[in-house]
């Protein structure tokens, strides 16, 4: 029997194999644009309910408690989302009201490589799910928090980034 981390990697790729044949496949019936805008929906409602779910788990299991701000439990939240799964990255705080991520290695990437996906779609896919995905994964914790993507692999790809493939900050805004 496999350990719960082999399962849990395990699934998390079969979860990345079913989003790439569902793009594809979509892509095949309806053209790229299409698929993309019906993927970004689709990525919109999961991240709202991935952090909805993880943060209730959290709370439950008492790794997040009311003392923990939105920072925190992003922080908390970003390593155990199944989107972050199949990708390694560093995260890096910045003050009470900044946290970087920056993915490293990425299976996605590597997989729209291997395909032969032409380098323009690739950087759409990259920056439009990677925003629509983070924005709204990080809005389900603080509606105030504000998302920018500081480089991917096609605005950066000479790596003057540390080596990452693409940087996302997370800033935490008023609530006024």
């Amino acid at each position: 029997m496999s350990s719960s981390g082999d399962l849990e990697t395990l699934y998390a790729g079969l979860f990345q194999v079913l989003d790439g044949l569902w793009f594809v496949e979509l892509e095949k019936q309806f053209g790229f644009d299409k698929a993309l805008e019906l993927d970004k929906h689709v990525w919109t409602v999961f991240a709202r309910k991935e952090a909805q779910r993880l943060v209730g788990l959290l709370k439950e299991k008492g790794e997040i408690t009311g003392s923990d701000g939105p920072i925190s439990i992003l922080e908390k939240i970003l390593p155990i989302s199944i989107f972050n799964k199949t990708v390694q990255f560093k995260i890096e705080r910045s003050g009470k009201d900044e946290l970087g991520f920056t993915v490293t290695e990425c299976k996605t990437l590597a997989g729209m490589r291997k395909i032969g996906r032409p380098d323009h779609q690739a950087s759409t896919v990259c920056y439009d799910m990677g925003f629509t995905y983070y924005d709204c994964l990080a809005r389900a914790i603080d509606p105030s928090f504000t998302v920018t993507c500081t480089f991917t692999p096609y605005t950066d790809p000479q790596g003057v980034h540390g080596g990452g493939l693409c940087g996302w900050r997370f800033t935490l805004g008023s609530k006024d």
